[in-house]
């Protein structure tokens, strides 16, 4: 899917804004520390290039290989070592799992598209037709007057009347998400189809691309393995 947002970048340009959540699977061994070396790169500025070379180096996920690729995108690498031992980088991790789990997200990749969730490696044709509605609802909301800086929560709100205070609290608050259920908890529910649409909005903490002012904002619910 790393394709197909990056295409998803090109054609909507300006209208658009990807922010990456952490969802490092725990059955998925290299998953955690990709994700510990992409936000050390983050605290470099760059992110998105390491993003980059975690995903097309799926099988090569190793200490070794993360420090080779720091050093390819011009990171300091002793700060990015450093950066790397440091816990809060895998709270920030913990904390973005535990929002996933809580928003129904359990497995990677997962979307959000101003709320409207699309779960798996959807064809693009899908992810274009969510984006398409939501730029048109977008526009009919500025023409009533709705402010630019108002518009994402108004629309995500729309598309999530039921969830969208909790998921304000945990993803652009920065209050904690509910602590994940033990697992005979677990066994003891009832499995039921979530067919709940969420809204999703971002922290300044989170990874992002793509202006302020964007129309549509996609949060990706991710991992590198």
């Amino acid at each position: 899917m790393a394709g197909t947002v990056k295409q998803l970048e090109q054609d909507y340009g300006d209208n658009l804004k990807v922010v990456f959540i952490h969802n490092a699977l725990p059955f998925h061994q290299n998953a955690k520390p990709a994700a510990l070396a992409s936000m050390a790169a983050n605290r470099q500025g760059k992110f998105w290039e390491m993003h980059d070379k975690l995903f097309a180096n799926a099988q090569a996920l190793t200490s070794e290989n993360y420090e080779k690729w720091a050093g390819e995108i011009g990171l300091d690498i002793e700060k990015f070592k450093k950066d790397l031992a440091d816990p809060e980088l895998a709270k920030k991790i913990d904390r973005d799992q535990a929002a996933a789990n809580a928003l129904g997200a359990r497995g990677t990749p997962a979307f959000f598209i101003n709320g409207v969730n699309l779960s798996g490696a959807q064809p693009i044709e899908k992810f274009k037709e969510a984006i398409d509605a939501q730029l048109k609802a977008a526009e009919e909301e500025l023409g009533k007057g709705t402010k630019l800086e108002a518009l994402e929560d108004k629309l995500t709100l729309a598309n999530n009347a039921q969830n969208g205070a909790n998921l304000l609290k945990w993803l652009k608050k920065g209050e904690e998400p509910p602590a994940q259920p033990k697992q005979e908890e677990k066994k003891a529910r009832p499995q039921e189809d979530d067919k709940t649409v969420y809204k999703a909005e971002f922290r300044k903490d989170d990874p992002s691309k793509g202006p302020a002012t964007a129309l549509v904002t996609i949060v990706e619910v991710s991992e590198f393995q």
